[in-house]
């Protein structure tokens, strides 16, 4: 008899959760992309040693997300492709770079996707070619269904400056940022949530939201790490290195 009012309990659940819309637990107010560095000090123009810039490449599994296909069946497989927001991320940091060069002193040469996408002539123009490098990891830790998470992300800028014909590089710096952790929330689950069919939870809106925050905390440090960092005088001095390099090359033709 016991058995039969815990099957009749569950029964009944289940049908009310159908017939009853799922309630919503408290919305999670959107997080909103912030990836935008301005340059605490401007310096004039003080050379004519432009400097071009190419998007950033990203490394790490803080770009990248695994995807199921067809789980539990014989077939399936797993792919992988690029969180939402990196592209805007990568974009964004390409142009702040370039005001962070401008507030230093150096003209632009302008901003490219590629090396192999500058023609001969925006080559023979940049004095040097910048191109950064963001590796990010995180380690997350799932609490289980309903449960926030906690987030671990470490990372690395690099930054090269190459000699845009000869492709020789000139200069290397890498950047280690410190760890920060973050813990992400999640929304309460509540009864009706649980027999509905799809569940009713708010798992990609929280799911968006931990990205969004993890990657504003990111851009804020490496930003400014990169601004600390790109000193006026240590790039000038990189003149002579490129003067010698252009001097002793064979190059004549676009490589």
């Amino acid at each position: 008899m016991k058995l039969r009012g815990i099957f009749v309990f569950l029964v009944t659940a289940s049908l009310l959760a159908g017939c009853v819309p799922a309630q919503q637990g408290p919305q999670t107010a959107a997080a909103v992309p912030n990836f935008v560095f301005t340059p605490p000090s401007t310096a004039p123009i003080k050379t004519n040693m432009s400097i071009g810039i190419l998007k950033a490449e990203p490394l790490g599994n803080l770009w990248v997300e695994q995807i199921t296909l067809q789980p539990g069946l014989p077939n399936q497989s797993t792919v992988t492709r690029p969180r939402m927001y990196v592209d805007q991320l990568l974009s964004s940091a390409q142009k702040d770079m370039e005001k962070i060069l401008v507030a230093k002193g150096f003209p632009t040469a302008g901003t490219y996707p590629t090396l192999d996408e500058m023609t001969y002539s925006e080559k023979q123009r940049a004095v040097l070619i910048l191109r950064p490098t963001f590796e990010v990891n995180a380690n997350v830790v799932r609490q289980g269904y309903g449960s926030g998470q906690t987030a671990t992300v470490s990372g690395t800028v690099t930054l090269e400056m190459i000699e845009p014909v000869t492709r020789e590089k000139i200069w290397l710096k890498r950047l280690t940022l410190e760890p920060f952790t973050k813990v992400l929330p999640a929304k309460p689950v509540d009864f009706g949530s649980l027999f509905s069919v799809p569940p009713q939870t708010n798992d990609t809106q929280i799911q968006d939201n931990s990205l969004i925050l993890l990657l504003n905390t990111f851009y804020a440090t490496a930003m400014q790490k990169v601004w600390d960092h790109l000193d006026p005088q240590e790039i000038g001095d990189l003149k002579r290195q490129v003067d010698e390099v252009r001097k002793n090359s064979t190059h004549t033709a676009h490589p």
